[in-house]
C-alpha cells in the first residue's frame, strides 16, 4: 500500500494510517518524500525537472524498487493528482486507487467552466508562479504559515486534538530543509504538464480507470469545492468508483 503526500507536507502525514493495524495486516504499508520534499532529492531550481512524466517515472521506479509490480495507491492532495496520472498512464501497476481532496484533470476541466467559485479557491496557485516570493512568505515568521494552514479556520483540520505542537514542528522543518519550499512549489509551477491531456491530441482524454476507485473529500475542504464529488459520479470514466464526503473533515482528510 503505497501513500502520495500533497502540499505543504511529506510522508509523516500519513502516520495515522501507517500505525493502521487493519492495513499493516494486509499490506505492506509505505509512504514517502515525493520529489522536492523532505529528504527526497530536489535536482533543480527550474520548475522543469517537476514535469508530470519525471514525476510519474518517479513512481513507477520507485514500486520496482520496493519490489513489487502493483500497489494499492492512496493519495492526497498533489499526491492524488500524480496518482490520477500515474493510474492512466500505467494501470498494470494499481490494483486499486484512493484519492482523498484532489481533482482528476478532465473532471476538472469541465467542472471549472461550470464553477468560478472553485477558481477562486485556486487563487494561492496563481500566487506561487511568482520566483522566489512564496518561499519568502512561508519562511517569515519561523514558517508560521504552517500552523496557519493545519491548524486555522477555514483551512485547518477540524479536529485540532489531531494536529499536536509537535505534529507541526515535524512539517515546519520538513518545509526548513534545503530547496524543500522551491521544489514543493514547482509542482504548481508545472501545471502546465499536468494539463497537457486536455490540449494535445497525443493524449486519449477518453482513457477508463478500469481497477476499484474510492474518492474521498472532506464536507469543509477549503481549497476544493465538495461538488467536485458528484462531478466525479457523473464522468462516466470509472468501471468502478465509490465516492464519499466525510462529515466534519477539511483539506487534510487523512489527519
Amino acid at each position: 500500500m503505497l501513500f502520495l503526500h500533497g502540499f505543504p507536507e511529506c510522508w509523516y502525514s500519513w502516520r495515522y494510517q501507517l500505525k493502521c493495524q487493519e492495513f499493516r495486516d494486509q499490506y505492506r504499508v509505505v509512504a514517502v518524500d515525493l520529489r522536492g520534499y523532505g529528504r527526497s532529492s530536489k535536482p533543480s531550481f527550474f520548475p522543469g525537472a517537476y514535469h508530470r512524466d519525471i514525476l510519474v517515472e518517479d513512481v513507477r521506479q520507485l514500486i520496482k524498487a520496493l519490489g513489487y509490480t502493483s500497489c494499492v495507491m492512496v493519495a492526497h492532495d498533489w499526491g492524488g493528482i500524480l496518482a490520477h496520472h500515474f493510474t492512466r498512464m500505467h494501470p498494470e501497476h494499481v490494483d486499486r486507487l484512493v484519492v482523498m481532496d484532489c481533482p482528476e484533470d478532465r473532471i476538472a476541466a469541465s467542472f471549472l467552466r461550470a464553477n468560478v467559485s472553485q477558481l477562486m479557491k485556486g487563487w494561492y496557485a496563481a500566487a506561487f508562479q511568482v520566483p522566489l516570493l512564496p518561499e519568502l512568505i512561508f519562511r517569515a515568521f519561523d514558517y508560521d504559515q504552517i500552523n496557519t494552514i493545519f491548524r486555522e479556520q477555514p483551512m485547518g483540520v477540524v479536529n485540532v486534538d489531531r494536529m499536536t505542537d509537535e505534529d507541526i514542528e515535524v512539517f515546519k522543518w520538513n518545509a526548513s530543509l534545503r530547496r524543500t519550499l522551491t521544489g514543493s512549489m514547482n509542482y504548481y509551477r508545472c501545471i502546465p504538464s499536468f494539463l497537457a491531456p486536455l490540449v494535445l491530441p497525443e493524449y486519449t482524454l477518453e482513457e477508463r480507470y478500469s481497477m476499484p476507485v474510492l474518492v474521498l473529500f472532506g464536507d469543509s475542504d477549503a481549497v476544493f469545492d465538495t461538488t467536485f464529488a458528484k462531478a466525479y459520479e457523473e464522468s462516466g470514466l470509472h468501471d468502478d468508483i465509490t465516492v464519499r464526503v466525510i462529515p466534519s473533515a477539511s483539506h487534510w482528510l487523512q489527519q
